[in-house]
């Protein structure tokens, strides 16, 4: 955990020294949270450019309560000189097209997920347009959990070799935001990217091998492969159950078995063989303002970098 504890403690130090304008592509709900992010962590950044159909709603949610201008623009050939980092937030569809555009352009980027596409061939192209030009290319995964789950297992799984990992994912019939009857992706591939997050955690994600054409079977509402022989994890999802889970189990070889529900994420809730264990508060609570300041610095922060997440983008391949 040293080396979250010091990039959480360089934030804090450093986050006053970006002062750079940015771009925000798009107007939606995710435009507004990283938009809210902005104003109330970078309090140097004075201007952010929008572009996108303009928003009454985020118009006067900002307006006159923060030193930064919202400022409009109507064309992305139009994107004042001093503009090098840009945040794509519109359409998940209009995603990919999005960031070859704005690489062509030479601009750093964040990418909010998820990431439609046909082939792993897009991705990998685009990573190395990124690598030639030398450029930013980010994926937004913002999981206010990372921190504990990963600092829970360190304690309490004590290095012992992980036997299997189920992870459940449900939301409510009756909760708008989570409606994907009429979205261009299912709710599990949208999910996916929690769940490999926190295999990335638990430092599973290398030990995938993929020459294995038959390790990856799936449903509608599940996934489970082999990472090796003595090694399993499953990924449980349910867009109409009756109550929200976020809910991980991790069973090691020792026999021993954490569990961690996050479904409150800054109240997590975690049980070692069966009894309640103590909780880390100060290691929850959003990551997106972290994941913003090390995009804006430039920082290489391996969690969000497109070049390694290539084993997410082919297990998506799958889906």
């Amino acid at each position: 955990m040293k080396n979250e504890i010091n990039f959480i403690s360089s934030y804090f130090e450093k986050k006053k020294s970006i002062r750079s304008d940015v771009l925000i592509i798009g107007t939606g709900r995710w435009a507004h949270i990283v938009i809210t992010e902005i104003l109330l962590n970078f309090e140097n950044i004075k201007k952010i450019y929008i572009f996108g159909k303009k928003n009454k709603l985020l118009k006067d949610k900002f307006k006159n309560k923060y030193k930064a201008k919202l400022i409009y623009i109507n064309s992305l050939s139009n994107i004042p000189q001093q503009i090098k980092n840009c945040i794509i937030c519109n359409g998940n569809i209009k995603h990919l097209p999005t960031a070859i555009k704005l690489l062509n352009y030479n601009y750093n980027i964040l990418i909010e997920k998820p990431i439609i596409f046909k082939k792993f061939s897009q991705i990998n192209n685009l990573i190395k347009v990124a690598q030639k030009k030398k450029l930013k290319l980010y994926l937004s995964l913002p999981f206010s959990y990372a921190f504990y789950i990963k600092s829970a297992h360190l304690k309490y799984g004590m290095n012992k070799n992980i036997r299997m990992v189920n992870l459940t994912w449900s939301d409510k019939m009756s909760n708008k935001e989570t409606n994907f009857s009429k979205r261009i992706i299912s709710f599990q591939k949208d999910n996916f990217y929690h769940f490999y997050s926190i295999l990335r955690l638990l430092k599973l994600n290398k030990k995938i091998k993929f020459e294995n054409k038959n390790f990856f079977k799936k449903t509608k509402n599940f996934i489970k492969f082999s990472i090796s022989n003595n090694m399993h994890v499953e990924f449980k999802t349910n867009q109409n159950a009756k109550k929200r889970i976020r809910l991980l189990k991790i069973k090691y070889s020792n026999k021993n078995e954490l569990e961690i529900d996050f479904n409150i994420p800054h109240k997590p809730k975690i049980i070692f063989n069966k009894k309640p264990c103590k909780i880390y508060p100060s290691l929850s609570g959003k990551m997106l303002k972290y994941q913003l300041f090390s995009f804006f610095k430039k920082r290489n922060y391996r969690l969000h970098e497109f070049k390694y997440l290539k084993g997410l983008f082919k297990l998506l391949q799958q889906l």
